[in-house]
Parts: structure tokens; sequence; C-alpha cells
């Protein structure tokens, strides 16, 4: 694989914080949780980001992210 895509592979396993090979929303969440402790308020990140984020892109209505539909986001 490319590098690039080396790189969002790694990235997935860094957001699948259960090791189940799927993001789940409350993964990203989390995500979001630790860089908003990071942000002013005005760049916070919500819950309300995350859910459309997960309605654009998780393609089977799993309420998760398989790594390709993760990839196929960030790419």
């Amino acid at each position: 694989p490319s590098r690039r895509k080396k790189s969002l592979e790694l990235a997935f396993e860094m957001f699948d914080l259960d090791d189940n090979q799927k993001i789940e929303k409350n993964e990203i969440v989390k995500f979001f949780d630790a860089i908003n402790s990071q942000l002013s308020t005005s760049e916070h990140h919500s819950k309300l980001d995350v859910a459309k984020f997960f309605k654009k892109y998780d393609l089977d209505n799993s309420h998760s992210l398989d790594k390709n539909e993760f990839i196929n986001a960030i790419n």
C-alpha cells in the first residue's frame, strides 16, 4: 500500500479504541473531547458534527465506520 494509505490505516487504528475493527460514534466523540480541551470554545467540535460525519460516511448504516468507510471519509 501507498504511504498515505498506511498513514490512514494507522489513524483508523488510533480511533478504534476497542480494537473491534470499527469506529463507533463514541470513539470519535472521545477524540473530539480530548481535542476540545485544547481549543477555545468557538473552535469546539460537537456531537452534532460527529452525527453529520456518520450520516455522510456510514454508507451501510451500521452506526460505525469500517476501515474502508473511514479511509474514504478522510481521503
